[in-house]
């Protein structure tokens, strides 16, 4: 069979053109960068981002380095967690949580999912100054974006820029959120007749510690090239598709998939298909039965020492009534010995004492 050269050569430009997408947009370090956000893709519903839903791990040995699989849920507002294993477990594990920060909530957070929203730039920050405005001489130019490998245009300001062209950029939140306004109070960013820089300022470090700042440089708006124009309305990537969802045959193979992720990124899971039946559900159950036969035991001894109180309270509380009784009659004995002394005497007075009777004599 002949070798068609025509296909040959289609696919050849075809992989050329897509290796002119570089890595993906990052600002590295405290730095800043200038870019242009892109028109979305005709897939896109006229938004210019898309919204994925990733599971994340950080690997232990290597610091900073981390690897993610995409949710099986639709988006942030899909409260179906049925759908995706993982989801389901985060679930499972935040209805046990006790208190902020105890295991169970700590197992909730390492598997649920995070929100990333996903736009296309172009980075153009060799074309601004510090003050957001286009350097002299520096503008785009009309080739901007046509060699893909810079192997003749060694001496170009644009060369770093240039070889990448347009880069996905997996927005941090806060950016996300300052580009959304950024639309209300500028209007539509990503008109190529008007292309507006954007500064993304990042400043610390780490997880907890790093912050993005982002502003429209709408002074500074520029028309594209036409020529660059077509390529980039040519390059537009279809970010609906990108980062598909892992599927399966089967279930039971899709739930394998997140699983072996988790176990991969040593996080413990269990073996088992039941999500209650894992090692740390069992150590659970073992640790809840010993405080509840602990518990059990030390009531019992609470109640035969408060039996004991009740009995010995009773017992005081008796000889302390009886006491009280005696004294009571004793005091009355004596009230009546006196009264029949001052009965005797009154007779007596009057020559009225019968001595042979005995109620007269007082005993």
């Amino acid at each position: 069979m002949a070798v068609n050269l025509k296909k040959m050569e289609g696919k050849y430009e075809d992989y050329k053109n897509r290796r002119t997408f570089g890595s993906n947009f990052t600002v590295e370090g405290n730095k800043t960068r200038f870019v242009i956000m892109l028109p979305p893709h005709k897939n896109m519903d006229e938004v210019p981002y898309v919204e994925k839903m990733f599971h994340t791990r950080d690997t232990k040995d290597m610091k900073g380095a981390s690897f993610s699989i995409t949710c099986q849920r639709d988006n942030y507002d899909d409260r179906d967690f049925g759908k995706c294993w993982a989801c389901k477990r985060s679930f499972a594990f935040r209805k046990k949580r006790k208190e902020k920060d105890d295991k169970w909530d700590l197992k909730a957070k390492e598997h649920s999912a995070r929100r990333k929203p996903l736009s296309q730039v172009i980075d153009i920050t060799p074309c601004i100054n510090k003050r957001g405005e286009v350097r002299k001489g520096k503008e785009i130019k009309k080739c901007f974006g046509k060699h893909g490998k810079m192997d003749d245009c060694e001496d170009c300001f644009l060369t770093e820029v240039c070889e990448k062209f347009i880069q996905k950029w997996y927005m941090p939140i806060r950016c996300w959120e300052q580009f959304n306004d950024h639309f209300i109070d500028e209007g539509d960013l990503t008109d190529l007749n008007k292309a507006v820089p954007v500064r993304i300022k990042r400043s610390g470090k780490g997880q907890y510690d790093t912050k993005y700042e982002t502003k429209p440089f709408t002074k500074s708006a520029m028309k594209l090239p036409s020529g660059v124009q077509k390529r980039i309305m040519k390059g537009l990537i279809d970010l609906t598709a990108e980062d598909p969802k892992p599927s399966a045959k089967t279930d039971e193979d899709l739930k394998k998939i997140y699983k072996d992720f988790f176990s991969f990124a040593d996080v413990s899971v269990g073996d088992d298909d039941d999500d209650d039946d894992d090692d740390d559900d069992k150590k659970d159950k073992k640790d809840k039965k010993e405080k509840t036969e602990k518990k059990s035991t030390n009531k019992k001894m609470n109640k035969k020492k408060t039996d004991k109180k009740k009995t010995d309270k009773k017992k005081t509380d008796k000889k302390k009534t009886d006491k009280k009784k005696d004294k009571e009659k004793k005091s009355k004995r004596k009230d009546d010995k006196l009264q029949l002394r001052s009965k005797m005497k009154n007779k007596a007075r009057k020559g009225k004492l019968n001595r042979d009777d005995d109620d007269d004599i007082p005993y």
